[in-house]
């Protein structure tokens, strides 16, 4: 009888389905890491690559504008140091000073009474609202004050005679004494003492000084302008949230720090006597002092340090101050990590994605070797959508940090831009009044009239561009009062004489009785007047006669014209406007001038505008311009008629005609 259960001789004995199992799932393995590695780690190493790339690519940005921060920082610095050595060297040529030397050195009591008294009025004059200039003195030849004004927030007062001192034992004296005239002195910065003691409050003070000249061009004297230590400290302000900045002389010392933490403020002032080696050690702090190119960095792990050379003086030895800048990585890499979360996410779901297409075609691979192929295009169409999203998304960025940087640079330029318009308008001014002086005391001679003439053109343009861009600060409003329009026309008349007289034009003006007060500043009204006047006189042949009338005009109240208001009206006989420019005139630097700014106009409409008038131009070509403005009239309540005369102001052709009247 055969039995189920038997063998056959040799027969190999059935593998156990375990065994199975393993096999398989070893198979399965064996294929399912190569591809699923394969898949996953490509787009991995190239997510992050392009990650490290626009990282680095923003690191370098972020460089760029710390090194061009801090060197616009430096440059603002030094661009006001060097407005006051010519303010210092301006003063120090003046005729009053130079008598009041001369008095001093003679030891004549009236004649150094009476030009004390000429310096003090002129130096009141210079000295008011210079806020940095907290001291402006001049001594004699011994090192005694003569002269000395405090200015307390840009208000001058002068020191009585009692209470001058005796300066002979400071060291900036006997040091700024040794040089020529017109050489500069620049001292350390230390701690102003009065008195024998440190004044209170402590504050930090430089001197720049300049011996006077007498009329025979020997030294007789000293100048000295005295800046507050906290100015200067102003000038490297504001800083962007949570930089700090430092300013240290030649020798590491520290001069000040300006940041969000008070306790350094006390840890870095000049009396707390700390160096720069105590922070960054003596290779790193001989590096910061040695450099003399701006905007260099220094990359840290905390921060990245950026500082500029700042010159200060050549005399009596060459001197250098440097600013520093902290900027934290923290605030310079918070713009980059939106980026890199976005990267982050989508090389996660791009290795996602490709780990659960390598377990699909692991798991199917016998059967599906076209899927497979048609997987690894996707795939690759997948790296290359993520390569040109990140390289779109790189750019993009990019773009506005060069943007930014851009905007931040203009910025700077802005600022640095209105501090020389400060500081070039004062000496303008005081060179055209010193000639105007002199013209009126006939200390001019005949073979100069005509040098003076061409010097206060070029003054008067030079001041009408700095108005033209002050104008655009947009500066908080003037303060009004109630004015008559006749006195602010008969001055500029005055003052716009020998402008017109230079270009053979006459000048005509009247006012009409009863023409109303109104509220206005009259500096911007002359500003509008003197805009006016010299752009009729441009378009005017040689000649020709420009007409100026003030009288009443219908002032618009809702819809009606109930009160009357006070109108000027400059009239030309020039070339005229075209027609197609007409609609242009006012838009901000438009201009058919080969040399005009364009802003002559714009400035007139926003004065106007800010008294509440309106202004019209009506202009023929060839048979000259009319240009009427009209203002409100003063309130009621405090309202009175004006009844004016009639008056002209007529200047003479320059080659000697009879001007009419």
């Amino acid at each position: 009888m055969r039995s189920d259960d038997s063998v056959a001789a040799g027969a190999a004995p059935p593998r156990r389905p375990s065994a199975n199992l393993r096999e398989a799932r070893l198979l399965r393995l064996r294929i399912l890491v190569p591809i699923v590695a394969l898949a996953v780690l490509p787009p991995i190493a190239v997510g992050l690559w392009m990650i490290s790339r626009v990282q680095a690519a923003l690191l370098e940005n972020a460089l760029e504008e710390v090194s061009f921060g801090t060197a616009a920082k430096a440059q603002s610095v030094a661009d006001y140091f060097e407005a006051v050595q010519q303010d210092l060297r301006f003063l120090s040529q003046t005729q009053s000073l130079t008598a009041l030397a001369d008095a001093c050195a003679a030891g004549e009591p009236a004649a150094m009474a009476s030009a004390r008294e000429t310096v003090e009025r002129e130096l009141l004059t210079f000295s008011n609202g210079k806020r940095a200039y907290y001291q402006v003195r001049y001594l004699d030849g011994t090192g005694m004050e003569i002269v000395r004004l405090n200015v307390d927030n840009g208000i001058p007062r002068l020191v009585p005679a009692t209470e001058l001192q005796n300066k002979s034992d400071r060291y900036y004296v006997r040091e700024a004494m040794l040089l020529e005239p017109g050489r500069i002195y620049v001292s350390r910065m230390d701690l102003n003492i009065e008195y024998g003691s440190i004044e209170l409050p402590i504050r930090g003070v430089v001197r720049y000084a300049t011996p006077v000249a007498g009329h025979a061009g020997r030294r007789e004297g000293l100048l000295v302008i005295n800046i507050g230590a906290d100015f200067i400290f102003t000038l490297l302000s504001p800083q962007p949230e949570a930089t700090e900045a430092w300013l240290v002389d030649e020798t590491g010392a520290y001069l000040g720090y300006i940041g969000p933490d008070a306790a350094k403020v006390a840890r870095y002032t000049l009396t707390a006597g700390r160096r720069l080696q105590e922070d960054y050690g003596t290779e790193e702090a001989a590096r910061i002092l040695s450099e003399r190119r701006a905007g260099r960095t220094l990359e840290r792990k905390s921060d990245l340090v950026s500082f500029a050379a700042l010159p200060i003086a050549t005399e009596p030895t060459e001197r250098h101050w440097t600013t520093i800048l902290a900027y934290p990585r923290e605030s310079l890499e918070a713009p980059t990590r939106p980026l890199v979360a976005f990267l982050s996410w989508a090389l996660a779901v791009v290795a996602a994605v490709a780990g659960v297409l390598g377990l699909v075609v692991a798991r199917r691979f016998e059967g599906m070797a076209a899927r497979l192929r048609e997987a690894q295009v996707q795939l690759a169409a997948s790296n290359v959508h993520l390569e040109t999203e990140v390289a779109r998304q790189t750019a993009a960025l990019q773009e506005l940090q060069l943007g930014l940087a851009r905007a931040d640079k203009l910025a700077s330029i802005g600022q640095m831009t209105a501090g020389v318009m400060h500081e070039i308008g004062n000496p303008l001014a005081a060179i055209k009044t010193k000639i105007q002086v002199a013209e009126e005391e006939g200390a001019i001679c005949n073979d100069c009239v005509q040098l003076r003439s061409e010097v206060i053109g070029e003054v008067d343009r030079l001041a009408s561009f700095l108005r033209s861009f002050s104008r655009l600060a947009k500066v908080p409003r003037a303060e009004f009062e109630r004015l008559a329009l006749e006195e602010t026309v008969r001055s500029i008349a005055r003052l716009m004489s020998p402008e017109l007289q230079r270009r053979r034009l006459a000048l005509r003006w009247e006012s009409e009785p009863g023409t109303p007060l109104i509220d206005g500043n009259s500096n911007q009204i002359g500003q509008l007047l003197i805009n006016l006047i010299l752009n009729a006189a441009e378009a005017t042949p040689r000649s020709g006669v420009i007409r100026i009338r003030v009288r009443p005009a219908p002032s618009e109240v809702g819809t009606t014209l109930q009160r009357v208001g006070a109108a000027i009206e400059v009239t030309d006989d020039g070339v005229g406007i075209r027609p197609e420019d007409l609609e242009r005139i006012f838009d901000q630097f438009f201009t058919t001038k080969a040399e005009g700014t364009g802003l002559g106009l714009a400035i007139c409409r926003e004065i106007v505008e800010d008294h509440g008038g309106t202004i019209t131009v009506r202009s023929e070509r060839g048979k000259g311009t009319e240009v009427r403005v009209v203002f409100p009239p003063a309130p009621p309540a405090s309202h009175q008629e004006h009844a004016l005369g009639t008056g002209s102001v007529t200047t003479a052709p320059a080659d000697g005609r009879e001007g009419e009247a």
